[in-house]
């Protein structure tokens, strides 16, 4: 039985008839919907009702210490044993030079009673972190009122109370003695910190099903509480600053002849109760046309300031070796990496980076694709799949979900290249290869190629980006081409007002930008759309391979140098920035080969430090506007 509650409701206080005037009644109407096998019910439905608390859960996580000797784990403590583990946790060593460690834990009466060492690893400090993962929240409840006051403890109530449904909708009063099987409800339950309505629904035919979500009650519902509150208890230290303003109080929206006789006194009110800012209060806005801030009586001043641009390292815990020339994507919620070449040679490992828990884990090798160094990778908006580079291999796919790899088929497919352009469509996968004039159409959900056509196609090494309807090739000699994978036929693009030896590509929606090569500082704009090129005045950074990136406003790319230097072109000023150098990465070996994603808020790099990868997030600050009270 599917049931369905809660797609409307409304906790409210009745009055009636054998109240007196100024007396609050102690009843609440709930208003609702519910559904069975898919379908509004009709009739009368068999409803339990109790007001519970929010859930408390004993569980506590464990934690615990390591010894290392030599770079060796060759012990871990535990210092807590925690509580309400039904299972074996998962525990990390997190350590920003080991790795290869790998351990077991050991649970008894819902605690971690020991850890033991399968792997020592090797390369660790003195005193990695060890993390125990949490154990599943058991929550425990208080029953404060049933219908019937037979729940104890958030259970089911014993009795029922009948209540009229037509199409899907009910009203019921708890509280309501006049309603069968319903006891009074006493406002003192409403002193709880947090109260939530439990239902339990049954059609007549499928039994009793209790209804999720609890419903956490309203401040409507509180104002039965309000005869009991003693004289001067509400100060302005009850209230939330600002949060009571004459800007929130419409005019003649309280009106004397709604409010019973004392209902509301200056006894129930202590002094000093803060109706709004005072004039002179100064407030920054990204908005440069506030209007809500104009509303609240704020006018914005001539002033502008940039919130400070930092750098901040954020190794993690880190699960893959350092390395370059590898690929990286964002999927929504993680940095996957790939390949590359380590201080050991090629690699084929990979890593998945989350920022939100600065922590790593291990791709499987499992199926993986072997030794993909100066490949590329794309986003499917579900998978990732690595092609390309010095390598033989065709590539593969992760799926995140599954944790797994498969393999791509080699049948029609054009042969890997390093240096090529690759692009998603939206359902397949675009290789060119400038160089031997070849390419291939991917298609994941059939595993099947298609031949790209080589006829006006252009040569040479290139950058590409993809429109929505065409991929845009522009090579480093200076010439390019537009692909139509429906059509399969190439266009001619016309040739650059000044050199333009592209180094890397972005696709801002309207206009494909490309950055100069080493040595050619100019970067210019193409236009699908009019079939023109625009200059774009020079940086003063170099991008050579440069890694970049497209923020949803401003093109962000890696500058050549050692010391990270990223440069900021914003298309709608037509004008470049340079961000904060100020506890920038330094890369001994250079930038080359190092990965740029965007996140939506932030930018992460990964790249190679002496062995040991490194992540490091930054995000573009925003003009912020003063806005000053009047």
């Amino acid at each position: 039985m599917r049931l369905i509650s809660i797609l409307a409701m409304c906790l409210a206080l009745v009055v009636q008839e054998f109240h007196a005037l100024a007396q609050v009644p102690h009843v609440m109407t709930y208003q609702g919907r519910v559904a069975s096998g898919g379908t509004n019910f009709s009739g009368t439905g068999q409803f339990k009702f109790a007001l519970v608390s929010g859930g408390t859960s004993a569980a506590a996580q464990a934690s615990g210490s390591a010894t290392v000797s030599f770079g060796f784990v060759v012990q871990i403590a535990i210092t807590s044993g925690g509580a309400g583990y039904t299972a074996a946790p998962t525990v990390t060593i997190a350590d920003s030079s080991g790795s290869g460690a790998s351990v077991v834990a050991q649970i008894a009466n819902g605690q971690v009673t020991g850890i033991t060492v399968t792997d020592a690893g090797s390369g660790y400090s003195a005193s990695p972190t060890i993390i125990i993962t949490p154990p599943t929240m058991n929550l425990s409840y208080t029953t404060y009122w049933s219908h019937d006051g037979t729940s104890s403890a958030g259970g089911e109530p014993a009795s029922v109370v009948p209540v009229s449904v037509v199409q899907g909708l009910f009203t019921v009063g708890l509280g309501d003695t006049l309603i069968p099987n319903m006891s009074a409800l006493p406002p003192q339950v409403l002193a709880n910190p947090d109260v939530r309505l439990r239902m339990w629904f049954n059609d007549g035919v499928n039994g009793f099903s209790q209804l999720s979500p609890d419903q956490r009650l309203t401040s409507t519902a509180y104002a039965m509480m309000a005869d009991t509150v003693r004289d001067g208890a509400i100060t302005a230290a009850k209230l939330a600053p600002n949060s009571i303003t004459s800007a929130q109080i419409a005019p003649g929206s309280i009106m004397t002849s709604q409010l019973a006789d004392g209902a509301v006194t200056s006894a129930k009110l202590a002094g000093n109760v803060n109706l709004g800012p005072p004039r002179g209060s100064i407030l920054l806005s990204a908005d440069a046309n506030d209007t809500n801030l104009a509303a609240a009586g704020y006018v914005k001043m001539a002033d502008t300031r940039v919130l400070t641009e930092e750098w901040q390292r954020r190794n993690g815990k880190m699960a893959i070796s350092g390395r370059n020339q590898h690929s990286a994507i964002w999927s929504g919620t993680e940095m996957i990496v790939w390949g590359g070449y380590g201080y050991a040679g090629l690699t084929s490992t990979g890593g998945r980076y989350n920022p939100t828990s600065n922590s790593w884990i291990a791709l499987p090798t499992n199926g993986a694709p072997q030794d993909l160094y100066r490949h590329q990778a794309i986003w499917t908006g579900s998978e990732m799949i690595v092609w390309g580079g010095q390598s033989q291999s065709l590539g593969g796919i992760f799926n995140p979900l599954s944790n797994s790899w498969r393999a791509i088929s080699a049948s029609n497919a054009p042969v890997p290249f390093n240096d090529g352009t690759i692009v998603w469509s939206g359902t397949e996968m675009i290789v060119w290869n400038g160089q031997m004039t070849s390419g291939g159409r991917y298609n994941p959900a059939t595993d099947q190629w298609s031949p790209v056509s080589q006829l006006s196609a252009p040569t040479g090494t290139a950058v590409a980006v993809w429109t929505g309807t065409e991929m845009l090739v522009w090579n480093r000699n200076g010439g390019g081409g537009r692909y139509n994978p429906i059509s399969n036929t190439w266009r001619t693009i016309p040739t650059a007002e000044s050199p333009l030896y592209g180094s890397s590509a972005v696709w801002t929606g309207n206009e494909m930008i490309v950055l100069g090569d080493e040595g050619a500082q100019s970067t210019g704009a193409f236009n699908p759309e009019l079939d023109i090129w625009r200059s774009i005045s020079p940086s003063g950074l170099s991008f050579s391979y440069a890694a970049t990136v497209w923020t949803g406003t401003k093109v962000v790319a890696l500058a050549s140098s050692q010391l990270t230097e990223l440069g900021l072109y914003d298309p709608a000023e037509k004008s470049w920035a340079i961000f904060s150098t100020i506890g920038a990465p330094f890369f001994g070996d250079g930038i080359y080969g190092t990965t740029l994603v965007w996140t939506g808020n932030e930018f992460l790099i990964y790249g190679d430090d002496r062995r040991s990868g490194i992540v490091y997030r930054g995000a573009p600050s925003p003009t912020m506007y003063l806005y000053k009270k009047q």
